[in-house]
């Protein structure tokens, strides 16, 4: 979890901070570089989506899963997909943003990055960091617009 010595979450995105730490645990040398450019783009990203983004690094384990068929991580997936159907079931991976407008991530929805991130290092492990579209998930990341808010009128 984010360390209590960070800034405020408002200033800078906690999801987005942890994918990075993480990703620099787990990657190769040669690719580090790369995360060091996403670094730099995530400064001054605010928290304000994190819960989406959490939500998406779930899901994008799930469909990385799927269209991998490799590795034996069937309690991570079956983990993650029960977290995506509780969250389709309830309506909120698509309304939440129109009701909340801030909401801090927790240790559960920072799981479910670690979650996708082992998803992620048990394909590379078995076909190369090169087959795991990590960069994509990033940048989609980056760029996550939520559905519209409340307050955004």
């Amino acid at each position: 979890m984010v360390e209590k010595s960070t800034p405020p979450q408002d200033t800078f995105s906690p999801a987005l901070t942890h994918i990075i730490d993480q990703l620099s645990r787990i990657l190769p040398e040669d690719l580090q570089t790369k995360l060091d450019g996403y670094r730099q783009k995530i400064v001054g990203i605010s928290g304000h989506h994190d819960l989406h983004r959490c939500y998406r690094c779930a899901q994008w384990a799930v469909d990385l899963k799927a269209t991998s068929q490799k590795g034996s991580t069937k309690s991570i997936l079956s983990r993650l997909g029960q977290v995506l159907h509780e969250a389709n079931q309830a309506r909120w991976a698509t309304e939440f943003g129109l009701f909340v407008s801030f909401h801090p991530v927790t240790d559960l929805e920072v799981g479910w990055i670690d979650d996708a991130l082992g998803v992620a290092q048990e394909l590379a492990d078995e076909v190369g960091w090169d087959q795991v579209p990590w960069e994509q998930l990033l940048d989609e990341l980056i760029e996550l617009k939520p559905a519209k808010s409340f307050d955004d009128d």
